[in-house]
């Protein structure tokens, strides 16, 4: 049995098929134009997921590559400060500066320090410490870190993460002296201020002359420091 397709049916389904063609054409120019191949989820559903974690990582790496350049022009600040304190030092603690120039360059050493301090509190476009803050001044000359030992880890990739910044406490507390002694950055540099300011000579610079070398376990005093 043969049916036979009417003359309207025949028009209806050739102008169905233009139809379906000018919509073809309509996306593909919208694909152009945009510069994508899926427009919507329902075009291809495996490669919009593909698409959704890749528009992820990008957003995840422009957030550590922000952070991690925060940091790297807050550090070289840091670096510029401690210059001009080293700077400052090796002025102030010349034998000819009377004990007035002394004092005069380590109000400099103490701005210096409360540069360092600000820094060292950055924080990034929410609000959050970039080195999860510090407490502290050179007024009081006593300074405690506040935040943690964490190291936030982003991913960037299927199997790949990375570190959005330092700990404060690696970069500013957790340091050693050429003996290996603890120390940290802020109390380093208050100390040698607070030496200058009060005209002590530096530690290298200081010469003994005594009669008779204290016996063990007796305690001797220099500058106010008992020994």
């Amino acid at each position: 049995m043969v049916d036979r397709i009417s003359t309207s049916l025949a028009q209806q389904l050739g102008i169905n098929a233009i139809l379906y063609q000018q919509t073809q054409v309509s996306q593909t120019q919208q694909q152009i134009s945009l510069g994508k191949r899926i427009l919507t989820p329902s075009d291809d559903p495996a490669g919009s997921v593909q698409v959704l974690n890749l528009n992820q990582s990008i957003s995840n790496i422009e957030y550590a590559k922000n952070r991690l350049s925060l940091s790297d022009g807050t550090l070289q600040g840091v670096t510029n400060s401690l210059q001009r304190v080293r700077e400052l030092a090796v002025q102030g603690f010349n034998s000819t500066n009377s004990a007035t120039d002394k004092e005069s360059i380590a109000q400099e050493m103490f701005q210096r320090l409360d540069e360092i301090l600000a820094l060292a509190n950055t924080k990034v476009a929410n609000g959050d410490y970039l080195y999860a803050g510090f407490n502290g001044s050179a007024a009081s000359g006593q300074f405690a870190y506040q935040g943690d030992q964490g190291q936030r880890l982003i991913q960037i990739g299927e199997n790949r993460t990375v570190a959005d910044n330092n700990s404060g406490a690696e970069i500013f507390f957790n340091l050693q002296d050429k003996n290996g002694n603890a120390e940290d950055m802020f109390s380093t540099l208050y100390g040698l201020a607070t030496d200058l300011a009060t005209n002590k000579p530096a530690a290298e610079e200081i010469t003994l002359t005594m009669g008779n070398l204290p016996a063990d376990g007796e305690t001797v005093t220099i500058n106010g420091v008992t020994y």
